[in-house]
C-alpha cells in the first residue's frame, strides 16, 4: 500500500536584514489538525546550523541540518510540524546563537498518513552548477523524500527561480531568495518532494543559478498510530 502525501499549501518567508535574528512566513489559510508541515529553511550562525521554529499549537522538530562551513556559508535544514488544534498560520524562525547571515525559508502543509522520519537525515555540499543530496536506502518501501537546497549569491529581487529542473522526479514544491544584492551575501532554499516505494537510495537535485551550495534530505515513513510508540530523534 502506498503513502499517501498531498501538498495543501505553501508559504515562504525570509530576512535580508544579516542582524534581525528572525522572519516569520503565514499561510494562506489555518492548517488543518492531523496534517503535518515541511520546512526547508537556511539559516546560519558563528557556530553552525542551530535555529527553532514555532506557530500556534504546531510542534517542530528539526530532522536534518548541514552547517554552514568557510565556502559554502549556506546551511540547508529541514524540519517536520505536527499540526494541532486551533493551529496558528503564522510561522516565526529565530536563530539561536550569533546572528551573521540572511535567513530565509520554505513551508509546506501536507494531508495524508502522518509521518515521521526513517532515518537520520542525509546531507552534501559543493561548488557547482548542480545541488544534490543521496537519501539513504531505508527501512519501509513507501516513503516521502524531501530534500533541502540552499546557496548564496546576489539577487536584485526575491522570489527568482535559483533552483530548476529537479532530478530524479522530484518536485519543487516551493523556492525564495533574499534580496540584499551584493555578492555572496543574499540566500536562497528549495525544497524538493517524491513519493516512492521502494527502500533504494535516491539522489535528490537541482541546477541552480549560484554555485555555492549546501543540500539535506530525509526519508519520511507512516506513523504508527499506537499510542506512545518511541520514534527517532524521540518526536513519537
Amino acid at each position: 500500500m502506498s503513502l499517501s502525501a498531498t501538498p495543501v499549501q505553501s508559504c515562504t518567508g525570509s530576512t535580508g536584514n544579516v542582524t534581525a535574528g528572525s522572519y516569520t512566513a503565514t499561510f494562506g489559510a489555518t492548517p488543518t489538525q492531523g496534517n503535518f508541515i515541511l520546512a526547508a529553511t537556511q539559516m546560519s550562525t558563528s557556530s553552525g546550523a542551530g535555529g527553532k521554529i514555532t506557530a500556534t499549537n504546531i510542534t517542530f522538530y528539526q530532522i536534518a541540518n548541514w552547517g554552514t562551513n568557510a565556502t559554502q556559508a549556506a546551511s540547508s535544514i529541514l524540519w517536520l510540524g505536527l499540526v494541532g488544534a486551533s493551529a496558528g498560520s503564522v510561522i516565526t524562525v529565530s536563530i539561536i546563537g550569533s546572528v551573521n547571515q540572511a535567513m530565509v525559508g520554505v513551508f509546506a502543509e501536507f494531508t495524508g498518513i502522518n509521518v515521521r522520519p526513517d532515518l537520520a537525515g542525509d546531507a552534501n555540499t559543493g561548488n557547482s552548477a548542480s545541488a544534490s543530496v543521496t537519501i539513504s536506502a531505508g527501512n519501509v518501501a513507501n516513503a516521502l523524500l524531501v530534500a533541502a537546497l540552499s546557496n548564496r549569491g546576489a539577487y536584485a529581487t526575491t522570489g527568482q527561480t535559483v533552483f530548476s529542473s529537479p532530478t530524479n522526479s522530484f518536485s519543487i514544491i516551493g523556492q525564495d531568495n533574499t534580496n540584499i544584492n551584493t555578492a555572496n551575501s543574499d540566500r536562497s532554499v528549495a525544497m524538493l518532494v517524491r513519493l516512492v516505494s521502494s527502500t533504494s537510495s535516491v539522489s535528490a537535485g537541482a541546477s541552480l543559478t549560484s554555485a555555492q551550495w549546501s543540500a539535506t534530505g530525509a526519508r519520511l515513513i507512516e506513523r504508527p498510530t499506537a499510542a506512545n510508540i518511541s520514534g527517532v530523534f524521540g518526536i513519537f
